[in-house]
């Protein structure tokens, strides 16, 4: 193996890491959010309707995020978000 492809996978398993270490980040929110659903249906005097509602807003702005960020990155290139990412 030479140093090209070498390097091309370190950079492949980090980019997977960073992926993972992400999807595990949003389901510890969603867990969290899940969570919570209770207390605010006892605090706020939500029914359950309301709080599937609320639940699914949140849903579907996760979704529309994918899909419209997953199209900006393929036109800008995944390295220059990367260094957005890590700077903010």
């Amino acid at each position: 193996m030479n140093g090209a492809e070498s390097s091309a996978k370190t950079v492949q398993k980090r980019l997977f890491l960073a992926s993972f270490i992400t999807l595990i980040a949003a389901g510890i929110g969603f867990s969290i959010r899940s969570g919570i659903l209770d207390d605010w249906g006892r605090q706020f005097g939500f029914t359950q309707s309301e709080l599937g509602s609320i639940t699914g807003s949140g849903l579907w702005g996760f979704g529309l995020a994918v899909v419209f960020f997953s199209l900006l990155a393929d036109r800008v290139g995944y390295g220059p978000l990367m260094y957005v990412a890590f700077g903010l």
